[in-house]
């Protein structure tokens, strides 16, 4: 167990640059770091916010119909898809003052990322569609 925590312990000394840094760092420093970055074990947060995910998604779309590789019905599936995931986020933040919980936001990315996966499968099914 001591060779697990060390392990830890030592990667994620590596990950913030504490052990590579070029400069001497305070004893005071290390000790605030190393467990700042041990208590902060949550996954990473997408950098794009939903809203500018669903805007992205609608570009996509939109470039989809232009070039002919997305029918009329088939946007306008993906579209109500897009609606609909938009509707939830504004209910979700309505009762919960403004803010999405981590929960809500699990789940809303999970439905972000399927709705990609189908307007990727859309537009490269090919003319048989």
């Amino acid at each position: 167990m001591k060779k697990i925590y060390s392990i830890g312990l030592l990667s994620a000394m590596l990950m913030s640059g504490i052990v590579l840094a070029q400069q001497p760092v305070q004893q005071s420093q290390v000790a605030t770091t190393s467990s700042a970055s041990m208590a902060t074990s949550a996954p990473e947060k997408h950098p794009m916010s939903v809203n500018s995910r669903l805007k992205r998604q609608q570009a996509r779309i939109n470039q989809g119909i232009q070039s002919g590789e997305l029918s009329r019905s088939e946007a306008k599936n993906l579209e109500r898809h897009d609606a609909n995931i938009a509707t939830d986020v504004k209910i979700d933040k309505s009762l919960n003052g403004g803010k999405l919980t981590p929960s809500e936001r699990k789940n809303l990315e999970r439905r972000l990322n399927k709705q990609s996966g189908r307007i990727f499968r859309k537009k490269h099914d090919g003319p048989g569609r």
